[in-house]
């Protein structure tokens, strides 16, 4: 397809954006609604962040959108709105799994949960100096002490 061909199917760069970032946030929507499923997060971080096959496809074209929303207020609104759905569900899961937490509780640890999992992404395209297993022991015991009760299984 030719660049201007997509013009056929989508009136403007921002709603082509929309429709990307709309297909990433139903698939992490998805995943994250999926309790069935075993993740060892600690693990994921050590290894840039990639929680399925094909997400490394996603991450980099969001650090692309994102890299965009500094320059274009209408992409900005589109990863502010994507964000907030995300971590709203996020807060709501954490919040389930431990209803001792406040609201704010829940969502700064969620925000932290964020900044690791887009700061090991965002370094993938640097190299990686540090041991892989060191970084799973450190993001473990960072994840202990963020959910006390995560099972062993999630972290590694």
């Amino acid at each position: 397809m030719s660049v201007g061909q997509i013009y056929r199917y989508f009136p403007s760069k921002e709603s082509i954006i929309h429709a990307i970032v709309e297909r990433i946030v139903a698939k992490r929507l998805q995943w994250m609604l999926n309790r069935e499923k075993q993740v060892n997060f600690a693990a994921v971080f050590a290894q840039r962040g990639h929680f399925r096959p094909g997400d490394e496809d996603d991450r980099i074209l969001m650090l692309e959108i994102t890299a965009e929303a500094t320059r274009n207020s209408a992409v900005a609104e589109i990863v502010r709105e994507a964000d907030r759905r995300i971590r709203s569900q996020a807060v709501t899961l954490v919040r389930a799994d431990y209803p001792e937490l406040t609201e704010r509780e829940a969502a700064a640890r969620v925000e932290l949960m964020s900044v690791l999992a887009e700061g090991t992404a965002s370094r993938y395209v640097t190299e990686q100096v540090i041991d892989p297993e060191l970084m799973e022991h450190i993001y473990a015991d960072t994840l202990r002490k963020l959910f006390p009760r995560m099972t062993t299984s999630k972290l590694g």
